[in-house]
């Protein structure tokens, strides 16, 4: 009863924040019936292209029954000539069929529906349901039918099923849960009036809802591929002589029926835009004149700062789930970059307010110019109340926690174990873990782990070393030397880095035109003469090896120091003083990486060739490239089959909830594909990134043993690098 009291008294809070009624911003009848006629003509775009459709099959059918039998009027020529005929009328005929088949497609599709999430119950939200009726009260709107949320950083309204809704006033009011944990009550309630304010003019509404569906639709329409343009393209593929050019005839055809589809788009978008941007301006309206134009001004800022947040967010739970973990509350971990970098995200959002400008195609005005509107209206406020939202909802924690865990098993496609769910704070911790065994690899390997780079780690016997005191000694100058060779190693890791970016790019060149004429710019190179190209390559190779040479002298220096701190680790009386243990998958899999560092170069060295051919046919658009880039295909996908059946019986190197997964099952990804060249390099790419961040991991935890060695040898730590040189080699 003590909680029901409370919310009872809660509710009344809120109810009484409302002081009179929002007065409706009075819209002219010019702006209606501008409005009213952008709606029309947009009405008429879809009538156009349907016109033009029946311009192409009235021109076909005149072609098949009045024109084309004239070609057999005359026997002359005989059966040759006859031959000839029927190719010269059939031909049109499929490449007409093909075109109107492609025209008339995208007439038949719909646009996508909402995943239905399990809307909220009024009775387990009694506040959060009174709120939202006052508030649409006080404006003047109608009241939603039903509240749904989902993780995203937004509100929005709008019709349950269509424009037929929109017209019976059935309305579904969708909120961001990081929105809702962002923000306090003012600004939520802000962010609803202004969703509530398009509905406030509801024939405008309406209005616009069919404009941004009519626009909506020719960009898919322009831009989606589905099952049919992937047929055509493998019945291109398949076929050979006549048949083949007539159906890259009719697949030129479907390019055309596209730029006339894109064109109408343009026209749509841009005599659309502007009255789009003036709905905008509209809605603000309500927005200050319920909270104020101060309050505006600072939901504007707080929206693109959480939106920034949430970017971060995701960027977490992507790292999360390559351990197999997520973390169970996704509002919360928006919210905890929202307070962590809240001065950087102050910068940035205060950056884009003053410099953002209004562009011709824009939806939405700049928010400076809608700040700037908003205090002209928000002199007054109508509601005000100094609380979060979240105290809106019951229990907004395991509110957030629940729909975390649909929505992330939804998106990954399975039902999702309690156990890969773990709370910010251990995620955190787990983090800070990790950080600080990444800055110990840092000053024990001295950066040599660039990517690109598979460094070598080993145990080797220290029979000539007498006793603890002169191993000491002899690591002690070992290490001294690493140090006073930092600068200089820093310096030819850089080199090489950049000599090995110039390579691939030289190389990609060097494929690609070895079949079609190719331009350096695709390749991000300047003008460079074709004869000099292979001079070129030839003289990155040389530079490489050159800078290889040196940094295999480090790199023994570092591989003695590290030997004699391993070795140590694992002689039992020493180990038994060490507080970490030495990681027995972390060297396994080092070893065999490095046992297969040609094999992963002859990878990367197929993946380059396939980029070169892929780049070219997207800017020649050349069918020829076709066999040679399956056959390269073909290449990359057995040699990455190799070095994963390798892979295959190694254990994965660092926690994850599955331990019994093997390192080529995680580093596989999406996996290789022998009919999908682009899905390959990607493929290809994401293993040989993921197997860096691997060696990564375990050199980390290597690092932590090795310093831990040197904690009881009575040294201490080696000289932290600057993070400057460590962003400008890993980026």
């Amino acid at each position: 009863m003590a909680e029901l009291a409370y919310s009872n008294e809660l509710q009344d809070q809120f109810l009484n924040g409302f002081k009179g009624k929002v007065v409706p911003t009075p819209v002219p009848w010019t702006y209606r019936i501008g409005l009213g006629f952008v709606a029309l003509f947009m009405v008429i775009l879809p009538l156009l292209y349907l016109a033009i459709v029946a311009l192409f099959a009235w021109a076909a059918y005149w072609y098949a029954v009045d024109f084309g039998p004239g070609l057999f009027d005359s026997n002359l020529g005989g059966y040759r000539a006859n031959k000839w005929r029927l190719l010269l009328y059939v031909t049109p005929l499929v490449v007409s069929s093909l075109l109107i088949v492609f025209m008339v497609k995208p007439i038949f599709v719909s646009l996508p529906q909402d995943d239905e999430q399990p809307p909220l119950e009024p009775e387990k939200e009694p506040i959060l349901f009174a709120f939202v009726r006052r508030l649409c009260t006080t404006m003047g709107a109608p009241i939603p039918s039903v509240i749904a949320i989902n993780n995203e950083v937004n509100a929005s309204a709008g019709p349950r099923s269509g424009l037929f809704s929109l017209l019976r006033k059935d309305l579904k009011l969708t909120i961001g849960l990081p929105l809702v944990a962002g923000l306090n009550a003012n600004q939520f309630a802000g962010v609803l009036a202004h969703e509530f304010g398009h509905f406030s003019q509801l024939s405008g509404m309406t209005l616009t809802y069919l404009i941004r569906s009519i626009n909506f639709w020719f960009y898919r329409v322009v831009y989606e591929r589905d099952r049919v343009d992937l047929w055509l393209d493998e019945q291109i593929e398949g076929t050979e002589g006549w048949m083949q050019v007539t159906l890259m005839l009719g697949k030129g055809g479907v390019w055309i029926s596209r730029r006339v589809l894109w064109l109408l788009m343009i026209t749509g978008s841009a005599i659309s835009n502007f009255m789009l941007r003036q709905m905008e301006f509209d809605a603000d309206s309500y927005e200050a004149k319920l909270v104020g134009g101060s309050t505006f001004a600072s939901t504007a800022k707080e929206l693109i700062k959480l939106s920034a947040s949430a970017d971060l967010a995701i960027q977490d739970q992507r790292s999360y789930w390559a351990n197999g973990k997520l973390c169970g509350d996704h509002s919360r971990l928006v919210s905890h970059h929202h307070t962590k970098q809240n001065k950087q995200l102050e910068q940035v959002a205060q950056e884009h307010i003053s410099t953002s400008k209004t562009k011709f195609f824009d939806t939405h005005p700049c928010d400076m110019q809608r700040i700037q509107q908003a205090h002209q209206h928000g002199q007054n406020r109508v509601f005000n109340i100094d609380m979060p939202a979240t105290v809106l909802f019951r229990d907004f924690k395991e509110l957030s926690e629940n729909h975390t865990k649909q929505a992330m098993s939804e998106m990954i496609g399975r039902t999702l174990d309690e156990q890969v769910f773990r709370s910010i704070d251990e995620l955190k911790k787990d983090e800070a873990i990790q950080d600080a065994r990444f800055k110990a690899m840092h000053r024990v390997f001295r950066l040599n782990h660039i990517y690109g780079r598979w460094t070598q780690v080993s145990i080797k016997k220290t029979s000539d070393v007498k006793d603890i005191a002169s191993l000491k000694q002899e690591y002690m100058q070992l290490r001294d030397q690493i140090s006073a060779n930092d600068s200089e190693r820093f310096e030819t890791l850089r080199q090489w880095q950049s000599t090995k970016q110039i390579q691939q790019s030289l190389r990609r060149l060097h494929e690609s035109s070895k079949i079609v004429k190719s331009e350096p710019a695709w390749f991000g190179l300047a003008t460079i003469d074709p004869k000099k190209l292979p001079d070129k390559i030839q003289e990155t190779k040389s530079r490489l090896q050159e800078l290889k040479t040196k940094l295999d002298t480090f790199d023994s220096q570092i591989e003695q120091a590290t030997s004699l701190c391993l070795w140590l680790a694992n002689q039992p009386k020493f180990a038994n003083n060490l507080t970490s243990t030495l990681q027995s998958d972390a060297f396994a899999f080092l070893e065999l990486l490095h046992q297969q560092s040609t094999a992963l170069d002859e990878v990367e060295s197929i993946c380059t060739e396939l980029i070169a051919l892929l780049i070219a046919v997207s800017n020649t658009n050349d069918e020829s490239l076709g066999k040679p880039i399956m056959f390269c295909n073909k290449q990359l996908v057995d040699k990455a089959g190799d070095v994963l059946t390798k892979f295959s019986a190694c254990k994965i190197p660092i926690e994850h909830t599955d331990q019994s997964m093997d390192v080529a099952a995680y580093v596989s990804g999406a996996g290789f594909d022998r009919e999908d060249p682009v899905q390959s390099v990607k493929s290809a790419e994401s293993m040989l990134r993921t197997l860096w961040q691997l060696s990564n991991h375990s050199l980390a935890s290597l690092a932590t043993t090795i310093e831990d060695v040197e904690k009881v040898l009575g040294l201490p730590n080696n000289s932290d690098i600057d993070h400057k040189i460590i962003e400008r080699l890993f980026g």
